[in-house]
């Protein structure tokens, strides 16, 4: 998606983001990191409703990836969120080099077990 409009001077978010749509499912990856890029994000999920829940993958802790995340919650439809155990036990004690504050608010954390298949 491209916008017509760029980012107000030093209001650049750095992080790639991904949105897409399938069937009834909105994913998204990633959330950027700063708040004036959640009107970008509010845009584009404009552009791809109607859809009844929100898939969040957060590929890393960093904060230019997650300092959004809560923004999923204002879709008004349930969210599931999906990222690496690492990172969760990270995120929390801010003991690594990722988001300590406010990265997990917001949402309901939902663990899967990546399974690997036997050789």
């Amino acid at each position: 998606m491209r916008f017509s409009k760029p980012p107000p001077v030093g209001q650049v978010d750095i992080a790639n983001v991904v949105l897409y749509k399938s069937g009834t499912t909105l994913a998204v990856v990633d959330t950027g990191g700063t708040v004036e890029f959640t009107a970008y994000l509010d845009a584009a999920a404009a552009q791809l409703a109607p859809y009844e829940e929100v898939l969040l993958v957060t590929s890393h802790g960093h904060a230019d990836h997650v300092g959004n995340n809560a923004w999923v919650d204002t879709l008004g439809v349930p969210v599931t969120h999906l990222m690496s155990a690492h990172d969760i036990a990270a995120m929390r004690d801010g003991s690594k080099s990722t988001s300590t504050s406010t990265s997990l608010s917001g949402v309901a954390v939902t663990h899967r077990q990546r399974i690997r298949p036997s050789n």
